[in-house]
């Protein structure tokens, strides 16, 4: 398919740019979950035995509108509880009204997981490691944006996870991974169960950091340039 696209070009049938989209969407196709989902130590989960106040505030801290729960620890997801299974609270047990949740495994390409949780009418899927235990997650939004903002991204160059400000400074956006901000600076930045300078940021803090918390981790400085509720959306990070 990718040899017809170029021959198409070469032939004045297609150009560059539409030819660059269509790479995009092959890209989804081939992509594996792994690399787009929330890892792990960002999940918001929730014990299975939550009562009904605190998961209320739990889903209204958070903005979300669904909460995995699970049994003993977060390698025992037993299902998702939705906003909307809050209406009656007389009575209200989480096992009860917890929705069945889609486990799969970290290399299913995108395209195979829109595909499913379309199929099944369902909006998350809980990514789990070769062990069998829980790696991540992954939405119905994320997979979308992921394929939206990866073609948009053809018409806007300036739609960068970081982007260089100063000779030793970037802005960068929570998602950001660890190992591309490394390889740029050439440093090293502690590891965790996390893969995102947001992920970082929100295990040393304990929580989400709010605006102007300043980090130091050896000769590099992260300061929170925009968070939300639910995570770190911008920081600058300068290495000395």
């Amino acid at each position: 398919f990718e040899s017809a696209i170029e021959a198409g070009e070469d032939e004045g049938l297609r150009g560059a740019r539409d030819r660059r989209i269509i790479s995009t969407v092959l890209d989804f196709w081939r992509k594996p979950i792994r690399e787009i989902m929330v890892p792990r130590m960002e999940m918001v989960v929730s014990p299975v035995d939550v009562s009904y106040e605190e998961i209320a505030r739990l889903l209204a801290d958070t903005g979300h509108s669904r909460i995995p729960v699970y049994e003993g620890n977060v390698d025992n997801i037993k299902g998702v509880v939705v906003a909307v299974d809050l209406l009656e609270k007389k009575g209200w047990d989480a096992k009860k009204v917890m929705r069945s949740v889609t486990f799969v495994p970290e290399e299913k390409s995108c395209a195979s997981l829109l595909d499913e949780l379309k199929k099944d009418y369902t909006h998350m899927a809980i990514v789990v490691d070769e062990y069998g235990g829980t790696s991540g997650l992954v939405g119905l939004e994320d997979l979308v944006e992921e394929l939206i903002g990866e073609i948009r991204d053809e018409h806007d160059k300036e739609l960068r996870r970081f982007r260089k400000v100063a000779r030793r400074t970037i802005l960068a956006d929570g998602s950001a991974r660890i190992v591309d901000i490394e390889k740029h600076f050439h440093i090293n930045l502690p590891k965790g169960e996390y893969e995102t300078i947001g992920g970082l940021l929100i295990e040393n803090a304990g929580k989400i950091p709010k605006v102007g918390r300043i980090f130091k981790f050896g000769q590099v400085t992260v300061v929170v340039l925009d968070s939300s509720d639910r995570k770190v959306d911008k920081v600058r990070i300068r290495v000395s």
